[in-house]
This record gives C-alpha cells, structure tokens and sequence, in this order.
C-alpha cells in the first residue's frame, strides 16, 4: 500500500448507548412541546385576527368613512400642557371659526406661560408647528390674524420650550 492511499475509518461499536434516566427523558419531551409551543404561537394569534378581529375593524373602518360615526371634539375645560395635542388638532379640524380662535388662544396661553414645564416637548413644538401653518395657510382671515397675534405674543414674551 502507498503512503497517498487511506484505508477506511474503523466502523463504529454496536455496544449499548447509555440509558437517559427518567428526568432527561422528561426534560427533552418538555423543552420539545415547548419549543412547538413557541413556535405556534405566532400562528394562533393571525388566525384570531383573521377570524375575529378584522370583520370588526373593517366595518368600523367604513362606517368612519361612511360618516357613521362622528367625531366630536371638545375643548378642555382649562388648558394645560398635557391636553397640546388635543388642542392644536382641535384648532386645525374645528368647524366653527369661533371655537377655532378659542382654540389657538388656548394653545398661545399654554405655549406663552414661562412657567410651564413641558415633559413631551415635541408636543409643544407640533403645536407651535400648528399655530405657524395656520397663521400662514389659514383661508379665513380672522382665524388667521388670531393665530399670528398669538405667534407674536409667545414671540414678544421669550417663552422657549423648557423640559
């Protein structure tokens, strides 16, 4: 025989494998459901989407769109910083010019209190975002002087936002 030719590997024992003892045995037979578990779950929850939830969504969808259900929006009684976004959005989508000049008067009343600490400051700036595209965008005029008086009185008074 040569050096460049091998001789096969020696075929493995038939002796006997060791016995797993009653806890392994239980262990692997509980990490394997598991693991089937784990790996099922995502499927459970898209078929209950599937079959439950979205028959409700969408005919709560169209029945938004349809005008079925209106929104109604309020203003808060007293203003505050936490109630921003519900006031900025009310002074954009509101009907009546009145309450939507109610509304950005709120809004510059918040905004130009030196005292207030804002802990979501980026709601602070979508409301000053707000006031500005009003103040520049607005079809009616009244609303629109209201908004850039507001602008100029948070302007004049130095309020800057503070966390």
């Amino acid at each position: 025989m040569s050096d460049t030719e091998s001789t096969p590997p020696p075929l493995p024992s038939k002796e006997a494998k060791p016995s797993m003892s009653t806890g392994q045995k239980a262990f692997l037979r509980f990490s394997g459901f598991l693991a089937m578990v784990l790996f099922l779950l995502p499927t459970f929850y898209v078929v209950k989407y599937y079959t439950f939830d979205r028959p409700g969504e969408a005919a709560a969808v169209k029945a938004e769109r349809a005008g079925a259900i209106a929104k109604t929006y309020e203003l808060p009684a007293t203003a505050s910083a936490t109630d921003l976004p519900v006031i900025a959005d009310y002074a954009k989508r509101a009907q009546n010019p009145q309450d939507r000049i109610d509304a950005i008067t709120q809004l510059g009343v918040v905004l130009g209190d030196m005292k207030n600490s804002f802990t979501h400051p980026i709601e602070a700036l979508q409301a000053k975002s707000t006031l500005a595209d009003i103040a520049t965008h607005e079809p009616d005029p009244q609303v629109k002087v209201a908004a850039q008086d507001v602008i100029g009185r948070i302007a004049q008074g130095g309020a800057v936002l503070q966390r």
